[in-house]
């Protein structure tokens, strides 16, 4: 996905997302996959647990969504089966 076109999507739905508050809410879309409030705000509780100070939302989906942008071209390529893939993968889930 052009990184242009993602840092677009996201600030506009960065909006959207101020106002996301059920846990089936749509935050953004990655590839036609959507990305539901809950699983959004789990990854950003999970990653400011032990935070002094909370990194902004509007940060922090921008950089979810990379991620996730990121998991999908691995996913594209075949290259999330590799073990480089799956331990770098994995280091954003602990």
């Amino acid at each position: 996905m052009d990184r242009k076109l993602l840092f677009t999507l996201i600030t506009l739905l960065t909006s959207t997302f101020t106002f996301a508050q059920k846990s089936n809410d749509i935050v953004f879309k990655i590839n036609g996959k959507p990305v539901y409030w809950q699983e959004v705000k789990q990854a950003y509780d999970k990653g400011n647990q032990f935070a002094e100070e909370k990194e902004p939302i509007a940060d922090f989906i921008r950089s979810y969504a990379d991620y996730k942008s990121n998991i999908e071209e691995a996913r594209a390529q075949g290259i999330d089966t590799t073990s480089l893939s799956k331990s770098f993968f994995e280091s954003f889930k602990n």
